[in-house]
Formats: structure tokens, C-alpha cells, sequence
């Protein structure tokens, strides 16, 4: 999957600010609730300086939460679910050893 941190808006150089860089390599996690505290406050100290890494960390938890709800909007019946295990299982069950 691609992040966000490298479809945000690139300097006039094409390439974000070498400073950035290292902010945006966090963007993931933390719209995945999966950062420490002392990184979160140092991005969240950034974004407020950089307008583009605000942008990225806020298009990075928009589509996070967007990916959570397409995820958990559809789950398939117990019923088909069973199939479809039931015909891995014969599958896995005719190859050869």
C-alpha cells in the first residue's frame, strides 16, 4: 500500500523538504494510533510549522478512517464465509503433498 507521506505536495523541487522527510515517515502510524507519545508530539509540532506535512498527516487520517469504515461496512454471512473455508480446504486438500 502506498502512504501518504509520498503523495503530498513536493517542494519546487519535487522532493519534500529533507526536514520533512523523517516527520512523514511517521504519518502511517499515527493515523493507526500506533505511535509513542514523544513522536506524536513532535509531528504534531511540525505539522503546525509546515503547512504540507499538515495536508500529508491530515489526508494520511482521513483515509485511514475512510479504509476503517469500507472495512467494517461489509462482512460476509457466517454462511458464505463457511464456504468459502470449506472450498479452501478441499482445495488444499487435492494438491499433492
Amino acid at each position: 500500500m502506498q502512504d501518504f507521506a509520498s503523495l503530498t505536495h513536493p517542494s519546487s523541487s519535487g522532493a519534500p523538504h529533507p526536514a520533512c522527510t523523517n516527520f512523514r515517515a511517521c504519518f502511517d502510524d499515527i493515523a493507526a494510533d500506533a505511535s509513542d507519545v514523544v513522536t506524536i508530539a513532535r509531528v504534531e509540532a511540525h505539522v503546525h510549522r509546515c503547512p504540507p506535512c499538515a495536508f500529508a498527516l491530515t489526508a494520511a487520517k482521513s483515509y485511514r478512517r475512510a479504509m476503517h469504515r469500507v472495512g467494517t461496512a461489509c462482512r460476509a454471512s457466517d454462511q458464505l464465509r463457511e464456504r468459502v473455508l470449506e472450498s479452501l480446504r478441499e482445495v488444499r486438500a487435492s494438491r499433492p503433498s
